[in-house]
């Protein structure tokens, strides 16, 4: 069993976490594709560490926690712009190889 993670670590784990995801956000953004394994034990460490912020702390932690939202909501936004482009692109070679094939893709738009 591992010890119970200190304030300052979860102030450090929020920081470490926001610069990894805007990391991930630049790398989808260029069409990459991105890795969340393991995201949702960091998640789960970083909830633990926020509940032993002492209270003249909280305000600094809550404001990390905040950031490491704003992260997560661009992540997402990112994510769903490159799903929507490539989308897009498996519809629009599907069209290309029914013409060259002359059939039908059978599919929506």
């Amino acid at each position: 069993m591992t010890a119970a993670p200190s304030s300052s670590s979860a102030l450090s784990l929020a920081a470490e976490r926001e610069r990894i995801l805007e990391a991930l956000c630049r790398a989808a953004a260029d069409g990459a594709q991105v890795d969340l394994a393991g995201f949702e034990d960091e998640a789960g460490r970083l909830c633990i560490a926020a509940g032993a912020v002492p209270a003249a702390e909280r305000e600094a932690a809550a404001a990390a926690l905040g950031k490491l939202i704003a992260a997560l909501d661009r992540l997402r936004t990112e994510l769903l712009r490159q799903h929507e482009r490539t989308g897009n692109a498996t519809r629009e070679a599907g069209r290309r190889a029914a013409r060259a094939y002359g059939t039908s893709t059978g599919g929506p738009g």
